[in-house]
């Protein structure tokens, strides 16, 4: 009774180890989404930083374009001057000359203040690059390491089928059975577990007496009467 125990419980461990390595192949595919998901967050935390300097260095050629616009009107309106024979029109164009000459220092004094802000931006790009660089390396460090992994659970399973093959052809038909008909009744293993004191380690329940007692040399299969796997004492 107890050898065809032991070569059940070899078999269980087998078939546990075999649906444990699936379940880890099968979740490869959500492990490289989550880090491509990840890797595209960082992506776009470093363009967000790019499309800031940017939107800096356009808003300096905008100023700067209006500074010339500016200083174009002014020599414009100089240039007219002279041509100006009437005191009060000539007053009032000194007056524009003047109120766009203020405009071209207020627009230099916002070119200097906009460079200061792309140059301070810049520094603060570079640090971003170098931390995406070093982050990009380490995710798909990461991809890799789960490409490797895909090719040694598939080879595992592969030596797994043999195997468990070998090793359920070495378990009793009256084992197999018992096992098929728990692994029926109790959808998640380990199907065959150890009584530990008069709980059942696989409901973690106590036991009735009578299931309690059961065990010695004559004994059948023993069941747990609240789960219904297959008990053994350790």
């Amino acid at each position: 009774m107890k050898e065809g125990f032991d070569r059940l419980l070899k078999y269980q461990n087998l078939e546990l180890h075999q649906l444990e390595t699936t379940r880890n192949l099968n979740g490869i595919p959500n492990e490289r989404e989550t880090l491509e998901k990840k890797l595209a967050s960082e992506k776009e935390v470093l363009e967000q930083a790019l499309q800031g300097l940017r939107g800096l260095e356009l808003r300096q050629k905008e100023t700067e374009g209006d500074r010339g616009e500016a200083e174009a009107t002014v020599n414009r309106l100089r240039g007219q001057l002279l041509e100006v024979k009437k005191n009060d029109q000539y007053q009032a164009m000194l007056q524009e000359i003047e109120s766009f000459q203020k405009k071209i220092s207020s627009l230099e004094e916002l070119e200097i203040e906009i460079l200061m802000e792309i140059d301070e931006e810049k520094e603060k790009v570079k640090v971003d690059e170098r931390e995406f660089r070093d982050r990009e390396q380490e995710i798909r460090g990461q991809m890799d390491l789960l490409v490797d992994r895909k090719v040694q659970l598939e080879d595992s399973l592969k030596e797994l089928e043999g195997t468990l093959s070998d090793s359920k052809a070495e378990v009793s038909s009256e084992w197999l059975d018992a096992y098929a008909r728990v692994k029926n009744q109790v959808r998640k293993g380990p199907w065959v577990v150890q009584l530990q004191g008069t709980r059942c380690a696989g409901c973690h329940l106590s036991v009735s007496s009578e299931v309690a007692h059961n065990f010695g040399a004559s004994a059948g299969i023993n069941y747990c009467d609240q789960c219904g796997r297959i008990l053994y004492r350790g």
